[in-house]
């Protein structure tokens, strides 16, 4: 009778169970756990819970072992491949190997996810049916000299990593769009990655023209079916690309040749739950494991990236803009306290407004204000949850939390004292959005923001309505900066961009100038030019002058000097260790025993060439989320597979009541 070893997606070990059933590997099955882990299956028949069948093992003598229940995969649903990256992954990042296979495939009861996709109304299931498409010949893709060379190179050289580093507006996409008509003929695939869901319609709209039906679309807002679907498609050759956030990075093709990974520099490549991996690291295993080509591209390329494009990454340069478009001008105009906006800017907005342009406004703050006060008792309303304050949300009325989501409908009194006296401090994006509306009452403002564009369709209609004109004036947070192409807007305003700079992290400098340098580049992508105005507290900093010279090259050796200099990536990687809890004294205690384990374990390879730089325990600056009190640890060191091997020893280590995150290449230090 054959023994298999199965894993969870869950913080466990792995189990043996037997089954008279042969050869169940890299399939899902239903099995049942012991009493000490009964509170993590799912209620259903016999405490079921879904896991995923590893390997085949022997049977140990003296050890009871319990039934596979039930079969949930007719044939194996991994290929060895996945495993390998998903072991790779499962040890770098310092996860269990369930948690890292179960973003290859659903570990959810497979009837009861069923059922639930099956019972959602029929119009979303509509929503992926294939529109006519218009089929023209992707050889009519014309590219300019810069471009060509740039798809010339990358096809025919044999490195696996290439960057293509081109000022906003000189025609990526188009540089893509030709590699993957070259694979095409070949009957290849391709995965084009995007940071956020909301670029997926305007890259879609350019792949579908081109390729037909030969594009498939994967994202979180898709159903259980849906998915399922697309990635069958993809994996049996009927669909040849797959454009999609994150998440499709894990699909896979026997003929899969490329991965784009475009704007590469926005944060949300890297996933902020366990596994808390990063799309660039993992693409670059997964080119070694499946040899595949990685094309990165960007306006500003993260600091780390752009460094091994010295030593491992090809890389490539577009200065030209379409219709030889030149960059837009940026104006600096120094802010005052007293009004929103400076009467320099309004004016501009209005000179543009007549010609029937558009205007984007971007500010990076959501809500109406940042935080609520209350003049007789002294008190800044808090989230119960967080150590935060409550931004006040006016379109919706809401008090809410940015951090655990806790809100409430707020009727203009203090939750302390019950009394109205209350100052409404800071500015959110909604009160610049109502400011511009009290300025220009005959034209039509939009905002394009999380709270506005919750949605896949929702965000799709709005920058429809952009793109028809429909709307002159569009106010809009970070999601704005993002690759967009609004060829009508003729003006940019960036206000208060300096609040990036307040956040105390060693990458506030790269955040700023990128969001800076792209929201800038969506002004002037036609012919008719465009300009950008920054209002700023700080006119004079060196980072708004580097901005507003598209300056990237001297902001990166400024940046990698001071990287160097104080011992950050990319000359150091880094592991942050965050312990939680629900009482402070033990999540302290439990983070301060973690300490000593490490600095025990780590004086049996003290050398030079090992040498860790470890930080004590310090509470997090966002000291509370959700009830739950938060206190880390943070280590550097040349040497990563040194501080994994010290890390993976006490990683097998159960603390009750407090749990201990492990974000390994950390991207924020909160």
């Amino acid at each position: 009778m054959p023994y298999y070893e199965v894993v969870f997606n869950k913080p466990l070990p792995s189990y043996v169970y037997f089954s008279e059933i042969e050869n169940l590997i890299h399939r899902r099955v239903s099995v049942s756990l012991g009493k000490e882990n009964r509170q993590l299956s799912l209620v259903g028949k016999k405490n079921s819970i879904v896991g995923f069948v590893i390997r085949q093992k022997k049977k140990e003598q003296g050890i009871e072992y319990k039934s596979i229940i039930s079969v949930l995969d007719e044939q194996e649903i991994l290929t060895k491949k996945d495993i390998a990256l998903a072991e790779w992954l499962s040890n770098y990042y310092l996860c269990f190997l369930g948690e890292a296979i179960s973003l290859f495939i659903s570990f959810s009861s497979i009837s009861q996810t069923k059922n639930k996709a099956t019972n959602k109304k029929k119009k979303s299931i509509k929503e992926i049916e294939k529109k006519p498409l218009i089929q023209e010949n992707f050889e009519r893709i014309d590219l300019n000299k810069e471009q060509q060379e740039t798809v010339k190179n990358i096809i025919s050289s044999k490195n696996s990593f290439h960057y293509v580093h081109g000022v906003t507006g000189s025609g990526k996409t188009f540089v893509y769009l030709k590699i993957i008509a070259f694979l095409l003929k070949k009957n290849k695939s391709v995965i084009f990655l995007v940071p956020e869901i909301n670029l997926i319609e305007q890259n879609l709209i350019l792949l579908q023209k081109y390729f037909g039906d030969k594009v498939g679309v994967y994202h979180g807002s898709l159903t259980f079916l849906q998915k399922e679907k697309i990635k069958k498609e993809f994996r049996q050759g009927n669909i040849n690309i797959i454009i999609g956030t994150r998440s499709c990075f894990f699909l896979n093709s026997a003929n899969l040749e490329l991965i784009i990974i475009d704007e590469e520099h926005e944060s949300s490549y890297k996933n902020d739950s366990t596994p808390r991996y990063q799309i660039k690291t993992l693409a670059q295993q997964k080119a070694k494991i499946q040899n595949l080509k990685i094309v990165f591209g960007s306006a500003t390329p993260s600091i780390e990236v752009f460094y091994h494009t010295k030593k491992k990454i090809d890389y490539y340069f577009l200065g030209q803009r379409f219709y030889d478009a030149p960059l837009p001008s940026i104006e600096i105009v120094k802010s005052s306290n007293k009004k929103i906006f400076d009467e320099e800017v309004i004016s501009k907005i209005s000179t543009v407004l007549q010609k029937k342009g558009q205007v984007l406004v971007f500010y990076n703050q959501r809500g109406f204000a940042k935080s609520v006060f209350c003049r007789d008792c002294q008190v800044v309303l808090s989230c119960p949850n967080c150590s935060l304050t409550l931004h006040y949300h006016k379109f919706k009325n809401k008090l809410l939390c940015h951090y655990c989501d806790y809100q409430f409908f707020f009727r203009s009194k203090c939750m302390n004292c019950r009394k109205d006296n209350l100052s409404y401090i800071g500015t959110g994006i909604e009160k610049v959005t109502e400011e511009l509306q009290k300025k220009f009452l005959m034209h039509q403002i939009d905002r394009l923001d999380s709270d506005s564009a919750s949605s896949y369709k929702k965000v799709s209609n709005l920058l429809e309505k952009i793109k028809k004109k429909e709307i002159d004036i569009i106010v809009g947070t970070q999601m704005i900066c993002k690759g967009h192409h609004f060829p009508n807007v003729n003006l940019v305003i960036v206000l208060h961009p300096e609040n990036i700079l307040n956040i105390p992290d060693f990458r506030s400098s790269e955040r700023f100038f990128s969001q800076i340098v792209q929201v800038a580049g969506r002004s002037g992508r036609t012919e008719q030019g465009g300009e950008v105005v920054i209002q700023t507290f700080i006119p004079n900093h060196s980072m708004i002058e580097l901005g507003k010279n598209h300056d990237y090259h001297n902001f990166y050796y400024r940046e990698i000097n001071f990287r160097h200099q104080f011992n950050y990536p990319p000359f150091v990687k880094m592991i942050r260790i965050t312990a939680r809890g629900k009482k402070e004294n033990e999540v302290k205690e439990v983070i301060q025993k973690v300490f000593e384990k490490i600095k025990f374990v780590y004086q049996n390879h003290q050398k030079e060439e090992n040498e860790i730089f470890l930080y004590p325990p310090s509470s997090c600056l966002i000291q509370k989320i959700n009830l739950n009190y938060r206190w880390h640890i943070l280590m550097k060191s040349k040497n990563i597979n040194l501080m994994i091997q010290i890390l993976t020893t006490i990683k097998q280590q159960k603390f009750n009541n407090v749990y201990l995150e492990y974000d390994v290449d950390p991207t924020e230090l909160f």
